[in-house]
């Protein structure tokens, strides 16, 4: 009996489609700064986004930018973050306040991974045909240089 109880609960478990959080909040989940200080200005500004779904080639401009703060790959899906700051307008403030701020929002972005990419060729198939291939260059003829023979005398 033991036995059936375990075996339906790991059979339950596999099924709710549970997924591991991303940066250690649900994908689903958008943190606010007011989450962890109530009493902040920046009311309603997200501190860290739900993961949203993009292309594969915004992963890689993304790091050839320099962008990405924190990266996990799972099978073929790729999640990864990228730290963009926002102005936030402070409604509210004295005319010889500061009427805004800068805030760090940190955007979460998954993006499926493309396939494979073909076995590699054997070294004669990677050869370029033979109109792109380089010519070898011409050898440089050198003459040797005259000599002067001195004045007899």
């Amino acid at each position: 009996m033991r036995i059936l109880l375990v075996l339906l609960c790991a059979a339950t478990a596999g099924c709710t489609g549970f997924t591991k959080p991303f940066m250690g909040v649900p994908e689903y989940k958008t943190v606010h700064y007011e989450d962890d200080d109530p009493q902040t200005v920046f009311r309603g500004v997200p501190k860290l986004t739900a993961v949203q779904q993009t292309e594969y080639r915004n992963f890689l401009l993304a790091m050839r930018e320099g962008r990405i703060v924190a990266q996990e790959q799972r099978g073929t899906t790729m999640y990864f973050a990228v730290a963009v700051p926002r102005c936030v307008q402070f409604e509210d403030s004295p005319p010889d306040a500061a009427r805004g701020a800068y805030v760090i929002v940190t955007e979460r972005y998954k993006a499926t991974m493309p396939e494979a990419p073909p076995k590699v060729l054997p070294k004669d198939d990677l050869r370029p045909p033979s109109s792109l291939q380089a010519k070898p260059p011409k050898p440089k003829t050198v003459k040797p240089p005259k000599t002067v023979k001195p004045p007899s005398g």
